[in-house]
């Protein structure tokens, strides 16, 4: 979609570029003729253009109806006279009186010469006249040529990368279900072949079981959404909802997790509602893995702000942190799937799935996600090492 559009527009602009060079050409050309090349004609070859043209200037069409009457009037003395006289009436249809009268005046011996002269005058200037249409065609052809070859090579690029991406996704998924499936498997075979005896080693073994079956649960759920959220079919379904309670709501069913983390929450969010159209299911959800997210990489004692604004023509949603800082080698790919370091995948259990999701919900509603670090926006004066920053437009949301 995003091609075609560029291609649309693309095509408009060289379009009106060439319809200004023609305009400008075909003027220039007009004046040309009537004050230099008729002229010339005129004072050369005593053949008066302008008065058999019948008008003060000309234009294509005159002068390829002329260049016919003219070649034809000549030709047709060279037929037969049972020929010769259907001829003339179809040559009769395209006759001017000026044109008549003219040759009319010329003596019969200089007759033929006049046409011959006549026939090459008008050939030259019709040609003169398609100059620009053929010009204007040669390069707008060329130009679009290159953009389509310009375009290929893009969703070439963009399949490529897409095909890479596709395969890191399925290689991290591999790797994010081969460890929690391994361990169930050999706890699972321990306990079936009665090789666990003690109680308390069996329970270990068990509570071992049941959280690895939880983490790969909560994987492939995280797969869903992701799947389901970048499906051509999915749609929001949007409700006009004050924003405001949407967040405080996704808050309150986080704050027993932000309390087991040690966090502090610190909420600024504006005491009037923000109305806005929001689906409610998915930007809970968005809220839920940025607040998840925030818990899961950072340390006890964090502070964790959310922060939203009213714009005028949108709404900003800021959840900001005092954090550990984002390593620069992943800030520009942070929002896709999978993209996580090494430490923060084997020991705090994150799929990096989470903030992929957010995005894609965030510009479903036809917003914006984007890293500020550090942040500085915060009025409450503490020091917050970044943030993730939404802003969506008030009720433009997207559907699809």
């Amino acid at each position: 979609m995003k091609q075609k559009e560029q291609l649309s527009g693309f095509l408009i602009r060289r379009l009106i570029v060439v319809l200004l060079f023609i305009a400008i050409s075909q003027s220039l050309l007009s004046l040309l003729f009537t004050t230099v090349f008729y002229p010339f004609i005129n004072a050369h070859f005593h053949i008066d253009v302008l008065y058999i043209m019948n008008a003060t200037r000309s234009s294509p069409i005159t002068i390829v109806v002329a260049l016919l009457w003219f070649a034809g009037f000549g030709l047709v003395n060279l037929f037969p006279e049972m020929v010769r006289a259907p001829l003339q009436v179809m040559l009769n249809r395209l006759a001017s009186h000026s044109w008549e009268d003219y040759l009319a005046r010329l003596p019969a011996q200089d007759r033929t010469k006049t046409l011959l002269l006549l026939v090459v005058i008008l050939l030259a200037g019709l040609i003169l006249y398609l100059l620009p249409y053929l010009f204007a065609a040669l390069v707008y052809s060329r130009w679009v040529v290159q953009e389509v070859r310009e375009l290929r090579k893009q969703d070439a690029r963009e399949r490529e990368i897409f095909e890479q991406q596709r395969n890191l996704l399925l290689s991290d998924i591999a790797h994010d279900l081969k460890t929690p499936i391994t361990t169930i498997s050999g706890y699972a075979d321990a306990l079936k072949n009665h090789m666990v005896t003690d109680t308390d080693k069996q329970e270990e073994y068990l509570t071992a079981i049941s959280s690895k079956s939880i983490q790969m649960s909560r994987l492939i759920n995280l797969l869903f959404q992701y799947v389901t959220l970048d499906s051509e079919g999915f749609r929001l379904k949007c409700e006009k909802l004050n924003l405001s309670e949407v967040i405080m709501e996704a808050v309150a069913a986080n704050y027993s997790d932000l309390e087991a983390a040690g966090f502090e929450l610190v909420m600024d969010i504006p005491e009037l509602p923000i109305l806005t159209s929001v689906d409610v299911v998915q930007m809970s959800r968005a809220l839920t893995n940025l607040i998840q997210n925030a818990i899961r990489h950072n340390p006890e004692h964090t502070v964790l702000l959310i922060a939203v604004e009213n714009l005028y023509d949108r709404v900003s949603v800021d959840v900001a942190d005092s954090g550990v800082r984002i390593e620069a080698n992943i800030c520009d790919h942070l929002f896709d799937p999978f993209v996580m370091a090494d430490e923060s995948r084997v020991h705090r259990g994150g799929s990096g799935l989470g903030l992929s999701i957010a995005s894609k919900i965030v510009e479903l509603h036809g917003g914006s996600i984007t890293l500020l670090q550090p942040y500085e926006k915060a009025k409450d004066g503490r020091g917050y090492t970044k943030a993730f920053h939404i802003e969506i437009p008030f009720f433009k949301t997207r559907e699809n």
